[in-house]
């Protein structure tokens, strides 16, 4: 699938690509009907043919210093495609385009080249694009309190996030939330309406944390029932 113009849903840094089942990917939605493009640097520690294979539920596509390695198009249960590349030492610009389409989602990435067998890539080779290198990713260790109401303010505690409240978005289970008050390790938020037991997120640029479950207390009240009858009674 074509993904050109479209606005990410959902972007982070992943260390690796060896995500061997749907929750593997801990995604802030459902692992179907997804795409994933994965961008920045591989490098080779010393240059020769390098082999990567790649298992996938559903397609993916590898293309690295403008080359594409490999590429399986089709839906396919999980299954390997493998290519071969000459590489000199060095850095590399890289592109991993997954995607998955129901049922089963899965993807690995493993390579071999001189001197090493194979195995799944690792991150002390991988990096990100140049304008991301500097950033920290945002991540939630801590919610206080672990449950609460609708309207009630809990704290995150983390880090990677926006000194000003304006620079963080933070969603309950989808439900974006109103930023009370922001620090680089610390966040007050605005349980939000509508916000069900789910994954709270923090999204600083265009990274986003790992999900953290949060608990939504039953609000309390009675059920009102408003009819407008447009007449006297």
């Amino acid at each position: 699938p074509d993904v050109g113009g479209l606005a990410a849903s959902f972007s982070r840094i992943d260390l690796a690509i060896d995500f061997a089942t749907d929750a593997d990917f801990a995604l802030p939605f459902e692992p179907e009907t997804f795409i994933v493009r994965w961008t920045g640097w591989i490098t080779t520690p010393v240059g020769g043919e390098h082999t990567f294979t790649c298992g996938s539920d559903d397609g993916a596509r590898l293309v690295i210093a403008g080359r594409e390695v490999f590429a399986h198009r089709r839906l396919r249960p999980y299954a390997e495609t493998t290519g071969t590349i000459r590489l000199e030492p060095g850095r590399h610009p890289v592109e991993l385009l997954f995607y998955e389409n129901r049922v089963y989602a899965s993807c690995r990435l493993y390579w071999s080249g001189p001197g090493f067998e194979r195995r799944v890539v690792p991150s002390s080779v991988l990096t990100p694009p140049d304008e991301l290198a500097g950033v920290v990713q945002p991540h939630v260790s801590r919610i206080e309190p672990a449950a609460a109401r609708v309207g009630e303010r809990v704290t995150l505690t983390g880090v990677g996030f926006a000194r000003s409240p304006a620079g963080n978005v933070v969603t309950f289970a989808g439900v974006p939330a109103d930023v009370v008050a922001a620090a680089p390790g610390e966040l007050v938020v605005e349980v939000p309406g509508g916000a069900e037991t789910g994954d709270v997120t923090v999204k600083v640029g265009p990274l986003t944390s790992l999900p953290r479950r949060f608990a939504v207390d039953s609000l309390n009240g009675l059920f009102a029932e408003y009819f407008l009858i447009g007449r006297d009674l």
